[in-house]
């Protein structure tokens, strides 16, 4: 990385990057001086505005550590997940799936929003469950869950389309809780 950053760069970083600095330097979401950015949602630049906030701004290494951390949080949840739906041997063949997976390690070493998008629905998907599993806070983690994914539509639009099968599950857990 000292010697070349294109190792953690790809050419989407490039777009990417001049938002987050625009954002960073002068406070607007473009990528072209003086035209709005219409192209690219807006959550990964801002992450990435952040990450020069606090690491520099010449600092690309420093995402991807971060996106590293959030990878280690969102591998114990996915575990968690499938050892709550299926058992033990499910928790173990989803970290054997998601350890050995060529494209989770590309992904999460590259400044591209996929890291951030996967670990943000990771965590949605954390909260969306405890509300079907628990009855006292149901609304709260309703509401988180519901956030984190608007946070998840705003990083990678594809999202968008995980709104329905979600809400159709939630309603049905609640139907079927009603009903016993």
């Amino acid at each position: 990385y000292n010697q070349d950053n294109s190792v953690i760069t790809d050419p989407d970083t490039l777009s990417y990057r001049h938002i987050s600095l625009s954002i960073f330097e002068r406070g607007k979401y473009e990528r072209i001086r003086g035209t709005p950015e219409t192209h690219r949602p807006p959550v990964y630049p801002i992450y990435l505005a952040i990450n020069y906030a606090v690491f520099g701004k010449n600092n690309l290494l420093a995402p991807v550590i971060v996106q590293h951390v959030l990878f280690f949080i969102a591998s114990i949840i996915v575990g968690y997940l499938a050892y709550q739906l299926a058992g033990l041997m499910a928790a173990v063949v989803s970290y054997g799936f998601l350890f050995t997976d060529f494209t989770v390690f590309y992904y999460f070493n590259e400044v591209l929003s996929e890291a951030l998008f996967t670990s943000l629905l990771i965590f949605a998907l954390f909260f969306y469950w405890q509300s079907l599993k628990t009855a006292g806070n149901r609304w709260l983690n309703v509401l988180l869950s519901g956030l984190l994914l608007t946070v998840v539509i705003f990083t990678r639009p594809v999202g968008m389309f995980l709104t329905y099968p979600m809400a159709v599950i939630l309603g049905l857990g609640i139907y079927m809780e009603t009903k016993s």
